[in-house]
């Protein structure tokens, strides 16, 4: 992938109506979490264990979103298959190299897609897409709850 695709898939978005552009935007930024907790998840330094396995069922919770988000996306006549990662997003997060840091970047993204949710939902969107939505919302808010207790104990753990 490179720029030239990121502006494709932003200009073929700019296109759809939108309630299609929201579930778009969403599928593409589930993919480019799933892009960065597959990285981390294979790049994690095996003493990491605790890590490792919340990795391991995030990418798997990650992966059914994005089935989930696909089936619906072609009930709206969109073709998910053509929607990617952010590119930028992914190759920024490969350069992060610690634990905490790592758990902070996910916090950020795990928090700004709550956020997202909560908008989305506050315009009333169809049923189907609204249950989706609080469904994502409620996974969202656990994973920041988890993260939160995982940097927490890191810190705990860290001699002053």
């Amino acid at each position: 992938m490179d720029k030239r695709i990121d502006t494709d898939q932003e200009q073929r978005v700019s296109e759809l109506k939108n309630i299609q552009k929201s579930l778009t935007i969403n599928l593409r930024q589930k993919r480019t979490h799933l892009a960065i907790c597959e990285f981390y998840q294979r790049h994690e330094a095996a003493a990491e264990a605790e890590i490792a396995t919340w990795l391991d069922d995030l990418v798997e919770a990650l992966r059914a979103e994005v089935a989930d988000l696909s089936r619906l996306l072609r009930l709206y006549d969109v073709a998910s298959a053509g929607v990617y990662a952010v590119r930028n997003q992914v190759d920024e997060a490969r350069y992060v190299k610690s634990r905490e840091a790592r758990l902070t970047l996910l916090l950020t993204r795990s928090q700004t897609t709550s956020r997202w949710y909560e908008q989305e939902l506050s315009v009333h969107p169809p049923d189907d897409v609204a249950l989706l939505w609080t469904e994502f919302l409620a996974a969202e808010q656990q994973r920041v709850q988890q993260i939160q207790q995982m940097l927490a104990q890191a810190k705990g753990a860290t001699p002053a």
